[in-house]
């Protein structure tokens, strides 16, 4: 977990082994080599293409604000419409390394709590206020509690990395009750029967659902679901997903920009074609650009103080 890397980057200033401005520096370089390349790639393409509407939105989608740009638009604009929640990503990920690294040991768990509780209330008000849909989708602050929950679980195993039972147990009852309530309430918001209180507590029932699914992958499945996701298969498909991310809504649309075939309207046929593009895409990706890229990453380790 990102906010437990950042946790143990807090420990090395503390101890003086780190500076705060070090590690920060060290934290977003690492973190641009993994997501900047491909992604600027991809827009690069999209814009020389004239993809649509990426031209007239090319500032948006580089400066990460997509999310601001679809909810402006009140629309999921073309291909570019998945990369606003990278935006939301990044966004929390250029805060986040300064409150965790900033933020007074005392007030460090329960300013992780009120930012869950701040994404729980945001979308709460929104919905209630009538903001449109898509901005209560994708905004920064309505997917504060499932980021929120994340970054708790990881400060609960850090502080206890051998003594994580009572995390677990929470995870766990949030599954079970998380599971239910998001299955049954969703279905309702998107029929039109469900209100502002009803949209709020099936995200919070999806927060608890992602929250177990986090820490039982931290702790490894075991048995047959364990084989499986141990297998060389997804090891490889964990490594490529960052690049499927990328690719896949431009899939569809690629034989036809770029070798001028006909675009393919049957979605029966148009589905293993996509896949067959975005993983040929995501293998080459992480061959040629991607993994390259990330041997660079040696050269900024963190704990070496005043190294940058």
């Amino acid at each position: 977990m990102i906010t437990g890397i950042l946790l143990r980057a807090r420990d090395r200033v503390s101890s003086g082994k780190e500076t705060i401005g070090g590690a920060l520096k060290i934290f977003y370089i690492r973190r641009a080599l993994r997501i900047f390349p491909i992604y600027y790639l991809v827009l690069a393409i999209a814009y020389a293409a004239d993809t649509p509407p990426v031209r007239e939105s090319i500032l948006w989608h580089l400066a990460y604000a997509t999310n601001f740009y679809t909810s402006i638009q009140n629309s999921w604009p073309g291909e570019i419409a998945a990369f606003w929640s990278l935006a939301v990503e990044e966004q929390f990920y250029l805060i986040w390394p300064c409150f965790i690294l900033l933020c007074p040991q005392k007030w460090l768990k329960g300013g992780i709590i009120s930012t869950i509780a701040l994404g729980v209330i945001s979308r709460y008000l929104m919905v209630k206020f009538n903001f449109n849909g898509i901005w209560i989708a994708s905004s920064l602050v309505t997917q504060l509690d499932l980021l929120g929950v994340g970054a708790l679980l990881a400060w609960v195993n850090y502080q206890n990395p051998s003594h994580n039972y009572r995390s677990y147990t929470l995870c766990k009852l949030g599954l079970w009750i998380g599971t239910p309530l998001y299955f049954i309430l969703h279905p309702l918001n998107n029929n039109g029967h469900g209100d502002h209180l009803t949209l709020t507590i099936a995200q919070v029932g999806l927060a608890g659902c992602c929250a177990w699914f986090v820490q039982r992958a931290a702790r490894g499945f075991t048995g047959v679901v364990g084989r499986f996701f141990e297998s060389k298969p997804m090891v490889q498909m964990g490594k490529l997903s960052y690049g499927i991310y990328v690719y896949h809504m431009f899939a569809p649309v690629a034989l036809y920009h770029f070798f001028h075939l006909p675009y393919i309207q049957d979605p029966v046929l148009r589905f293993p074609v996509s896949i067959l593009i975005t993983f040929t895409a995501a293998i080459l990706s992480w061959k040629f650009i991607e993994q390259p890229i990330l041997g660079f990453k040696k050269y900024f380790s963190y704990g070496e103080k005043g190294r940058i």
